[in-house]
């Protein structure tokens, strides 16, 4: 008896087996809703983990818009918390540019911690109402978790935000809380680090900017594929089914042993071709440029695209150079120039 998927989808065609179902634009390719576990992100988190375990307060990520970090930040949340078994109360704050008052910094961190009244009220009301919801989450069951509060979009703070940080790190101290605050950028970040050194605002460095770590892109082959491994065998939709994006996507292929993973040597050569082998090497190819790639792939020259039997390197070569538009290489030029577009 064949196995089926269960879907509320119609089910169309047979390949080894089971039937492939048909999402009707819900597929995560389609829709660009998916996240893939880097080795990148596995040396964030493995730095995150290090100034948990060594008390340090305040931690840099930067990198040039387009990479990945925002992405990277859920999954990054999760596998901290896992490791620590829920010992560690997570929070993502996303700021906006600029942030026009205190009024708005405290919303959105009260938002982040999913207090009901995030926008109501007073500076001083959202002040109180922040570290009064910080606390009590602590101390939830007579326990004394951690925080870990991540701010993406850091680049926004000015020197007001993170006095108001300050204030909030020192009720928690009364309390005795940790908190290690991740603050998520551009190289604007280091830039704005430099300026508070030179002006003597140790504190603040201190709190918040002790560490720096800069996120990269994918420099290396074996990096590339690793990504495109995780297309044939990790990322799958349903998450509880074998139905991995690379199988969906060319099912006949897939069930004769061909897998994304077996291109990486085209799509390397091509990129290198396309980006120049110096700067690709050097500052790697964001996440979000792979992806799109790879998603022109699939759905262009998949099952529900020209219907190929496999992928060449001429489809490569079109993917890449559709996905591009001069975009990448702006990016790349401007990484090597020491500029990143906000």
């Amino acid at each position: 008896m064949k196995n089926k998927i269960q879907t509320s989808n119609e089910l169309i065609g047979e390949t080894g087996g089971s039937i492939r179902p048909n999402f009707l634009g819900e597929h995560p390719i389609v829709t660009g809703k998916y996240k893939i576990k880097t080795s990148v992100v596995e040396e964030v988190i493995n730095k995150i983990d290090e100034a948990i375990r060594f008390r340090v307060q305040g931690l840099i990520i930067y990198g040039p818009s387009g990479y990945g970090k925002s992405t990277a930040v859920e999954i990054i949340k999760n596998e901290i918390c896992e490791k620590y078994n829920n010992e560690i109360l997570a929070f993502i704050s996303t700021m906006p540019d600029p942030i026009k008052n205190s009024n708005v910094f405290y919303s959105r961190l009260l938002k982040a911690t999913g207090h009901d009244l995030y926008n109501k009220g007073s500076v001083q009301d959202k002040s109180d109402r922040l570290c009064s919801q910080l606390v009590s989450l602590a101390l939830e069951e007579n326990r004394n978790k951690k925080i870990l509060l991540f701010i993406d979009e850091a680049d926004a703070l000015d020197k007001t935000d993170f006095q108001c940080l300050k204030d909030i790190n020192n009720q928690l101290d009364l309390e005795k809380i940790g908190m290690t605050t991740i603050l998520i950028g551009t190289e604007d970040l280091i830039s704005q680090r430099n300026l508070f050194s030179g002006k003597k605002e140790t504190q603040i460095i201190r709190r918040f900017m002790e560490k720096t770590y800069v996120f990269n892109g994918i420099k290396s082959k074996n990096e590339l594929q690793d990504v495109l491994a995780a297309y044939d065998f990790c990322m799958k939709y349903p998450g509880d089914s074998d139905w991995s994006f690379t199988k969906y996507y060319f099912p006949e292929a897939f069930e004769n042993g061909m897998y994304l993973s077996h291109v990486t040597q085209d799509l390397y050569k091509c990129i290198c071709n396309t980006y120049g082998d110096k700067i690709f090497k050097s500052h790697g190819l964001s996440m979000n440029h792979l992806c799109k790639i790879v998603e022109y792939l699939f759905l262009k020259y998949g099952t529900d695209g020209a219907g190929e039997n496999w992928i060449t390197s001429e489809m490569i070569a079109k993917s890449v150079e559709f996905r591009d538009c001069n975009h990448e290489q702006d990016l790349l030029d401007a990484c090597a120039s020491g500029k990143t577009r906000r």
